[in-house]
């Protein structure tokens, strides 16, 4: 009886390297993916988030600062504008537009957060 010697099959580095791009290759995609995703997604209000949302027309300095994106200089900008139109100064959370620093980026970061009151309309005499 002969024994057959047994052979071991020894990837050549021919089909590491392929094998090595392909990983590579999977691995950009799924980042890339991944990452758009992300960018796209709006941001989720926590639950609760109806007792989160603050009124631009009245919120203190303090309260401005817990929207995203809105630091002491942007509530500091926001007041300073309250105070410089006449009042309501926003009637809606477009109107927030006017106030220096704060563009459409940041409108979409706060739009789920600020709440400004529905316009009262005055019946005509």
């Amino acid at each position: 009886m002969t024994r057959r010697a047994a052979v071991a099959s020894v990837p050549t580095a021919a089909v590491r390297a392929g094998a090595a791009a392909a990983l590579l290759t999977l691995c950009a995609l799924a980042a890339q993916l991944g990452s758009a995703a992300f960018r796209s997604a709006p941001p989720t209000p926590p639950r609760g988030a109806a007792a989160l949302r603050i009124d631009p027309n009245t919120a203190s300095a303090a309260e401005l600062q817990l929207l995203p994106g809105i630091g002491p200089a942007r509530a500091s900008a926001i007041l300073s504008y309250r105070e410089s139109v006449a009042a309501p100064a926003f009637v809606s959370s477009a109107d927030l537009d006017a106030v220096r620093g704060i563009g459409p980026g940041t409108l979409r970061e706060i739009s789920d957060f600020v709440a400004v009151p529905e316009a009262k309309s005055e019946p005509f005499p």
